[in-house]
């Protein structure tokens, strides 16, 4: 069965310029309508859910833009919105702040608002998409009057830093995620402070060269390893604020003949499982994702239900280290 993205293909155009075609907008070109029309008898596309939708006040439709996949995540918001009669729509946006064209289901009426996982995205949009629908965010954001379902980044970050330094740990490096513009993730920024903040308090060094930015994944952990090992005194400690960059990191370390612990702790960030099956396993933070989207469903029904009138409703769930052999072993 056909659908609207089809007929979009098909037409070489946008799927909200289907949906003003098929409203019967005015504000779309002879040559774009014709298009669109036949496009919709070729493929036998049959419109009448797109017009329900439209005619409705509500599509009882969610949509989700995320950057990063989270399984547990994404199966809360899944079974929350199921229960309370939603459908999800799930959209990847990965490496670059997201734009207008992700939200075209919202501007088309096929969606009644959004929640977005740890995406980056601009102030002035969330801005704008803010006035006019019901969003929630999960992890942190500088957008003042942002609705924020996530987990407190700053202090979990300062503990196990701290926890790093009670180990004896002196040299303490971190790497953080930025995205193709070289800005660093909000939820990097979170980490960063707290883990600074527990430096600053044992008055260890605040060596700018302990830090390094790449891209999500393994291969910016290995680089960001690299770059370590070619300072003139390597850190003794990495915490890695993803556990994709602290796995890479460590394979990088191995390479190097390094030890983990004994040479150097490494820690990461969110318990994936690949975190569990890395040899030594890896100290990590565990953020309980399930809930997490659960309570972002919850909190989206909560502002949806209010008209959006509420402002700057922020949920904080706890999130826990998991301590393994990565730092746990001999330290100095």
């Amino acid at each position: 069965m056909a659908t609207i993205g089809d007929v979009a293909t098909r037409a070489g155009v946008s799927v909200a310029t289907v949906s003003r075609v098929l409203n019967g907008n005015t504000q779309v070109s002879e040559d774009r309508r014709r298009k669109v029309l036949k496009a919709v008898k070729e493929l036998h596309y049959e419109p009448n859910l797109l017009g329900r939708m439209l005619r409705c006040s509500s599509a009882r439709t969610i949509l989700v833009v995320f950057a990063i996949m989270l399984p547990d995540l994404i199966r809360g918001i899944l079974d929350a919105a199921a229960d309370a009669g939603y459908q999800v729509i799930l959209q990847f946006c990965p490496g670059k702040p997201a734009d207008s064209t992700q939200f075209v289901m919202l501007q088309s009426g096929l969606a009644d608002g959004a929640i977005l996982p740890e995406l980056q995205i601009e102030d002035k949009l969330l801005a704008k998409l803010y006035q006019q629908y019901p969003i929630v965010q999960i992890g942190e954001t500088t957008y003042s009057q942002a609705h924020i379902v996530s987990v407190n980044y700053e202090e979990i970050s300062y503990r196990l830093t701290r926890h790093l330094i009670g180990q004896g740990r002196r040299r303490i490096a971190t790497v953080g995620i930025v995205d193709q513009n070289g800005e660093m993730a909000y939820f990097c920024r979170e980490r960063l402070a707290g883990t600074r903040r527990a430096i600053a308090e044992a008055g260890l060094s605040s060596d700018p060269r302990l830090h390094y930015d790449g891209p999500f994944g393994f291969a910016a952990g290995q680089a960001a390893a690299r770059y370590f090992l070619s300072q003139p005194e390597r850190p003794d400690a990495i915490f890695c604020f993803q556990d994709n960059l602290a796995v890479g990191c460590l394979q990088e370390l191995h390479k190097a003949g390094l030890r983990v612990p004994e040479d150097v702790a490494v820690a990461g960030f969110d318990n994936t499982e690949i975190s569990q099956v890395i040899e030594p396993p890896l100290t990590t933070v565990e953020q309980p994702f399930y809930e997490i989207g659960q309570e972002a469903v919850r909190t989206w029904l909560l502002i949806q239900g209010q008209g959006n009138r509420a402002i700057g409703r922020q949920v904080r769930l706890d999130a826990r280290m998991i301590l393994r052999e990565s730092t746990e072993g001999q330290t100095k």
